[in-house]
Order: C-alpha cells, then sequence, then structure tokens
C-alpha cells in the first residue's frame, strides 16, 4: 500500500535506514522518530521503543512513513506538507480496513 502510493504520486526512496532508539520520545527535544534527506535520498527511522526493546505500533510507523514520504516535496512542516500525509493516511486506513486490519487507533 505504501508502494502503490509512492507510485502514484512519483515519490521515490534512495535508502531506508533505522535510526538507533536515542532519546525519548515527547520528552527530549531533539528526539524524532523519522528524518528525510535530500527529499527521499535517504528516510531514516526509529521504529523502536525508547528502550529498545520493542516497536511502535505498526499504525505509527505507517504514520512516520507518510510523514517523512510527504517531505520528499514539502520540507517546511505547514499545512502543505501535512495535506498529502493526511490523504495517503485516509487511503491507507481504508485499505486496512477492507482487509480486515481495522482503523488506525
Amino acid at each position: 500500500m505504501v508502494l502503490v502510493e509512492m507510485r502514484a504520486r512519483g515519490w521515490r526512496v534512495g535508502r531506508l535506514v533505522e535510526m538507533p532508539a536515542d532519546g525519548k520520545v515527547r520528552v527530549d527535544p531533539v528526539c524524532v522518530l523519522g528524518l528525510n534527506m535530500n527529499g527521499g535520498e535517504e528516510i531514516r527511522m526509529r521504529p523502536r521503543t525508547d528502550d529498545g526493546q520493542g516497536s511502535l505500533s505498526w499504525w505509527k510507523v505507517l504514520e512516520v512513513i507518510w510523514h517523512e514520504l510527504s517531505h520528499n516535496v514539502f520540507g517546511a512542516h505547514d499545512a502543505r506538507c501535512y495535506s498529502p500525509m493526511r490523504e495517503i493516511a485516509s487511503v491507507g486506513g481504508a485499505f486496512s480496513a477492507s482487509r480486515g486490519g481495522g482503523a488506525p487507533p
């Protein structure tokens, strides 16, 4: 489903790299879950929990992917960036629900 949306929008990702669990999400000011480098040349993601022992929920990982993919086109965190992210999330939620996966929490 992510690849379908990427193809439809002409978005590419050169490399997808896991970032180490460094800092605490929503606590430390420099802790992020994802980072898009050079418009999709590389996307770095942090799929693990703060302690590095578990994984984020599937919906949270998808949310981060959708967010970082929107940065392929829009650099700033503004309405232009969030609009495609919400569109893709909407399609993704409908896709998952149609396959029995339910909607995001």
